[in-house]
């Protein structure tokens, strides 16, 4: 895909981001960084939302610039946007993602919760990876699976594992595969090689 033109990063952002204060400049500043990529302007917005740059006014409706443009910090990076939102997470949420991108872009709730065992309210914390889209409901039948809103965010919350953590995660999904699934062994070889 060809990036948005200037038009329809204007509009994109318009339809994201309906602030009332500075508009021109946060959104020529959002442009700007994003270069037409409209995934990277969504990021961009969230995190500026979870910074608390931007902020929601109940009593209007409308959402608020807090810093003047001259303090707006945007990450260099859209991997950099991804790993500050990752790492604004609450600690057991954040450790959930993490193994969530061990087993792979799209991963069973069974699987994961045999490797989070010790993770109290696995529910709660895949529902709140969901409000911040990171992540959301792929299928219920057969099983309940979910699936990473793009496969950046996978890579990123992959790549803030020390390799050590990756090593030990990597295991824990193999077993859990062969625990879990035993009849399933011969089709699954390739995906068990991968994570042993």
């Amino acid at each position: 895909l060809h990036p948005l033109s200037t038009g329809e990063n204007n509009t994109l952002v318009s339809h994201l981001l309906p602030i009332e204060e500075r508009p021109a400049t946060m959104r020529q500043r959002i442009l700007e960084r994003a270069e037409g990529n409209p995934f990277y302007v969504e990021e961009l917005i969230r995190a500026l939302i979870d910074g608390g740059t931007i902020v929601h006014d109940a009593t209007t409706g409308r959402w608020q610039a807090t810093t003047g443009h001259g303090e707006l910090t945007l990450p260099s990076t859209l991997q950099g946007v991804l790993r500050s939102r990752i790492d604004r997470l609450a600690p057991e949420t954040r450790r959930v993602l993490h193994i969530a991108a061990v087993i792979g872009r799209v991963f069973s709730q069974s699987v994961l919760a045999e490797v989070a065992r010790e993770t109290p309210s696995l529910e709660m914390h895949l529902l709140t990876l969901q409000q911040e889209q990171l992540i959301r409901e792929r299928a219920r039948l057969p099983e309940v699976t979910y699936i990473f809103k793009h496969q950046l965010t996978q890579e990123a919350a992959y790549a803030s594992l020390l390799r050590r953590r990756r090593h030990i995660l990597h295991r824990q999904v193999a077993e859990a595969l062969e625990h879990l699934y035993p009849e399933r062994i011969e089709e699954q070889l390739g995906l068990l090689a991968y994570h042993w």
